[in-house]
């Protein structure tokens, strides 16, 4: 028994078409070692991981529960560019330290966004962020209703010219409500969560923190490392 991979055909690292959906008891979950990805630590993953998310899995109905998965096995992913990743679609590991993925570009390693409406469901879990590069943030969330991010670390690196985020939650053309992060925790991050509007005039609310950590580096950060922020209006 088990889950049937819709096939897929793939050209220079890039799925190009899908022949096939998935026959599992959920909607589809997609193994990213068994569609091209490496996990290796050496191989830049993100062509592949970026194509999984577009182009083998369906986007997920953006006001229902997470209707697909990107299962990432034990192994370390290395990405240089943000992950685009559609509304209603689950990314989960085999847990802290043992599925990573290494960072190496600006801005979010992860990054759920709808620019034009609300974005549902999105599911991140069990695995860690390690970021390179000392402007970039681990997940970022915008317009986004109940997502969850469960069981996560996200690890910086310790420099007095560190301006990474672990987590933003953050508004812009739409509102951001009923979020859960939970078991999360940040290290050597100069803002661990941060809370706030792109546009000053929608503001994210009632997002939740459960078991939260934030280890800062007061001797590299000083009084700019918080664990927390949130910005004017937020409630």
């Amino acid at each position: 028994g088990g889950l049937v991979f819709g096939q897929v055909t793939v050209a220079g690292g890039v799925i190009t078409a899908r022949t096939r959906l998935w026959s599992s008891p959920f909607a589809g979950v997609a193994n990213a070692k068994i569609l091209g990805a490496r996990g290796d630590g050496v191989t830049d993953d993100t062509t592949v991981l970026q194509s999984i998310l577009t182009t083998a899995i369906p986007a997920g109905s953006p006001s229902a529960a997470a209707l697909y998965a990107l299962y990432l096995p034990a192994g370390n992913y290395l990405t240089s560019s943000t992950l685009n990743v559609p509304p209603g679609i689950k990314i989960f590991g085999d847990g802290r330290n043992t599925t990573r993925i290494t960072f190496s570009g600006t801005g979010p390693a992860l990054h759920r966004v709808s620019t034009a409406a609300r974005s549902y469901y999105n599911v991140f879990e069990d695995f860690d962020i390690s970021l390179t590069n000392l402007t970039s943030t681990g997940i970022q969330l915008e317009n986004a209703i109940r997502a969850t991010i469960n069981r996560v670390s996200i690890n910086g690196i310790s420099s007095a010219t560190n301006t990474n985020r672990g987590v933003r939650i953050l508004t812009s053309s739409a509102d951001s409500f009923f979020n859960l992060i939970q078991d999360v925790e940040t290290n050597h991050i100069l803002i661990g969560f941060e809370v706030n509007s792109l546009s000053g005039t929608v503001q994210p609310t009632q997002q939740t923190f459960i078991n939260c950590t934030h280890f800062g580096d007061f001797a590299a950060y000083g009084t700019a490392s918080r664990g927390f922020y949130f910005g004017a209006g937020v409630s």
